[in-house]
């Protein structure tokens, strides 16, 4: 796990804005929904859907935002953008390097999600 898979200081945002409860459901947001939203990317592209590809990969856009994780949030911004202009043969390498940063940024927030549970 890298420290720079998510800012801490956009948790400590979180916390600024609506207290560790915040932090935490924000968090059990991410850790419930990015699952199907990697999952319906993956789906998407496996069925030529670029639009389903570029809808799928936006909506982990701000989910990673808000959480820090700016690294994932640039990785579905490139596969965004190459569904939308229509390169789906580009998209696998971008998505599996996606898929791996997910792992780690998922991982991390589950060691943050209990830390934050604590406060």
């Amino acid at each position: 796990m890298s420290p720079a898979d998510v800012d801490p200081t956009a948790l400590q945002r979180l916390d600024r804005l609506g207290g560790p409860e915040f932090v935490v459901r924000i968090i059990d947001i991410f850790l419930e929904e990015s699952p199907r939203k990697l999952a319906a990317t993956r789906e998407a592209l496996a069925a030529g859907d670029g639009a389903g590809v570029a809808y799928a990969a936006h909506s982990l856009i701000s989910s990673a935002a808000n959480l820090g994780a700016g690294e994932l949030c640039e990785l579905a911004r490139r596969v965004e953008r190459e569904a939308t202009d229509g390169r789906l043969d580009a998209i696998p390498p971008v998505l599996a390097e996606l898929a791996a940063v997910y792992d780690r940024v998922h991982t991390h927030l589950q060691a943050e999600h209990e830390r934050w549970r604590e406060r």
